[in-house]
């Protein structure tokens, strides 16, 4: 994903906008198999023994993409769709970025007690 937005940064001080819609369009499906075999490299590198040579760990990877074409492609789509997930955890911990918790109780409404002992004590708290 990075190399992708640095070729397009790229292309945009160089081309003009027909020409770089064009060539951002043609570069889509290398940047989406560059992503499907960095996602079978990284699966066949936590599979293989820590003290495997690169070139079996490059064998693996060709071996998980040829085998499962389908599941290699569908993993460009699941990084992008978890990014929340993945990136936001991390900026949360390190900047301190989180949702204010009015913001969330209005989108997911007052919480359920898992026991009748928790119900007991939120009726004596008051939360607002």
């Amino acid at each position: 994903m990075i190399s992708g937005s640095g070729t397009v940064a790229l292309m945009v001080g160089v081309f003009e906008a027909p020409t770089r819609v064009f060539f951002a369009g043609l570069l889509v499906p290398v940047y989406w198999v560059a992503g499907a075999l960095l996602g079978c490299y990284i699966r066949a590198a936590a599979t293989v023994p820590v003290h495997a040579p690169r070139g079996l760990v490059v064998d693996e990877m060709v071996h998980l993409a040829l085998a499962h074409p389908f599941r290699a492609l569908l993993t460009v789509p699941m990084v992008i769709a978890t990014a929340p997930v993945w990136a936001l955890a991390p900026l949360t911990v390190a900047c301190g970025l989180s949702v204010p918790a009015w913001a969330l109780s209005t989108v997911w409404g007052r919480g359920v007690a898992a026991s009748p002992r928790l119900d007991r004590f939120a009726n004596t708290v008051s939360l607002d």
